[in-house]
């Protein structure tokens, strides 16, 4: 039977595509969690896992709630799943260091329902 050669060269194209994406994901200076619609971490990166001082075998299976202060858990309980909907919004959270530290942090969604970057809001003097 014979091949579409057009198979070839998309199948290359894509696992080039996937490779830059992986190599941007992992190397951001911000943290991007992978989030399904009811907040579960389903990847994170490096920046990501020193923000909460975990590894990444730990945040992966978290809830979001987990990852904030207690006195921000209803709240975040609440909105997320409206956020979850919105793409391209800055907000402004905390994040939760596993030593217990609160970590002023901005919030950017990206892709509907999936993608979160985190990067922490410069100290003022």
């Amino acid at each position: 039977m014979p091949q579409n050669p057009k198979i070839g060269p998309s199948v290359r194209t894509f696992e080039q595509s996937e490779a830059r994406f992986r190599l941007l994901f992992e190397h951001s200076p911000d943290a991007i969690f992978v989030e399904s619609l009811t907040g579960e971490v389903l990847d994170a990166n490096a920046a990501a896992c020193r923000l909460h001082g975990l590894e990444r075998h730990e945040l992966i299976g978290k809830n979001v709630v987990d990852l904030v202060p207690a006195a921000q858990r209803a709240e975040v309980r609440r909105s997320f799943p409206q956020l979850a909907q919105r793409t391209g919004e800055t907000l402004a959270g905390e994040s939760l260091h596993a030593d217990g530290r609160s970590i002023p942090v901005e919030l950017r969604k990206g892709v509907r329902g999936s993608v979160l970057s985190i990067g922490t809001v410069p100290s003022r003097r």
